[in-house]
């Protein structure tokens, strides 16, 4: 398809991104929700099927199919050291932001679609204008997309149907050498992810 932005619900808010090869996409996000050419904010990894995520991320064998599903199902946002991460596959600009990568994996429903019209794996960020709250709602999310209707690039997924939490996600930083964790953000999931985490130390 020639969109090169799309714009769909997560399981929390709606989400906006891109080709994770596409720097000029992505950069453009960040105008479409009115940052500065100067100001610069670091986008997440949305994969559509854990075959997916694999491909990409190089996790220890610790790492059961098992637990990452059951970890990207209570709303998580998951922090890596970027070496982990295969960035020949990835734009530099969007490995410029730190020694990260926020990765998210939401394999059914709208995802199965998203993967199949437009990109099993994307940038995530919320959708929103600087400044203002994420979008939760179906008709909030259309108005957004209506503003900029003329803009051939994007291309919109979902529909009023779709359910979301709007949580924010519980953001996590893991540091695989030692299996720890620490909260960056805590969403509404917290003792569960930590019971999980439990399991890798065991």
């Amino acid at each position: 398809m020639k969109e090169k932005i799309a714009i769909y619900p997560t399981d929390t808010v709606w989400g906006i991104g891109a080709a994770l090869d596409d720097e000029a996409s992505n950069r453009k996000i960040l105008q479409l929700k009115r940052y500065s050419e100067t100001e610069s904010r670091p986008m997440s990894f949305l994969f559509t099927s854990l075959d997916v995520l694999k491909d990409y991320v190089q996790f220890p064998d610790y790492f059961s199919d098992q637990w990452l599903r059951d970890f990207f199902s209570l709303e998580t946002t998951l922090c890596l050291p970027k070496e982990m991460i295969d960035s020949k596959r990835v734009c530099s600009w969007l490995l410029q932001h730190g020694p990260l990568v926020g990765i998210r994996c939401l394999q059914e429903g709208i995802f199965s679609e998203l993967a199949q019209k437009f990109s099993p794996v994307l940038t995530t960020t919320s959708l929103n204008f600087k400044g203002q709250n994420p979008i939760i709602d179906y008709e909030a999310a259309s108005a957004f997309y209506s503003h900029y209707v003329d803009d051939q690039e994007l291309a919109f997924f979902g529909t009023s149907q779709v359910q979301m939490s709007g949580n924010s996600s519980s953001v996590i930083q893991f540091d695989p050498l030692e299996r720890s964790i620490s909260f960056l953000r805590k969403g509404a999931r917290e003792q569960e992810i930590e019971r999980l985490f439990q399991l890798l130390s065991t």
